[in-house]
């Protein structure tokens, strides 16, 4: 079992304590579901919570109910931090966090460059390259596959004329 992030809060959400989040994770609807227990990073600390209601705002952003924060006053101590889960992945299955750092090879399988950021901005995941270049990470169009055992990321011919 792995503690991965899932989420990043950016805002509270209405008076009741709800919190915005960022998702962060590619299996949404399974991490962010009733009665799952989540962990809160303070710090060097992680504070448990469970979830007590889940509203989609869009595609990435959530508001999130937790059973024990129940008022406005309580949730804005928690704006800019990260939520995490303790979560078991499948073989071949990644977070998004997991490609920071993995070599970005070419169709020719040539290195080109290393993934230095993942950024999440509306519904679209870009890959930040060393070069700030950014590449949308988007299979089959710009990103053929992704090895997470050899940390490394193959581009389409397409992809390639992204970071050129």
């Amino acid at each position: 079992m792995e503690r991965k992030r899932i989420g990043h809060i950016v805002n509270t959400f209405g008076l009741d304590g709800a919190l915005k989040v960022v998702i962060t994770t590619s299996y949404k609807e399974e991490r962010y579901t009733k009665g799952n227990k989540v962990l809160i990073k303070i710090n060097d600390n992680f504070e448990e919570h469970i979830i007590k209601k889940v509203i989609d705002k869009n595609e990435k952003v959530v508001a999130l109910y937790l059973e024990d924060i129940n008022d406005i006053n309580i949730a804005l101590k928690y704006i800019n931090l990260d939520i995490y889960m303790d979560v078991e992945l499948e073989k071949g299955q990644y977070f998004f966090d997991d490609l920071i750092n993995m070599t970005i090879l070419n169709s020719k399988n040539i290195p080109l460059t290393k993934v230095k950021q993942v950024l999440t901005q509306s519904s679209i995941v870009y890959l930040i390259t060393n070069e700030e270049k950014y590449i949308p990470f988007q299979k089959d169009i710009f990103i053929k596959s992704v090895d997470v055992e050899n940390k490394e990321i193959f581009l389409t011919e397409l992809g390639e004329e992204v970071i050129l």
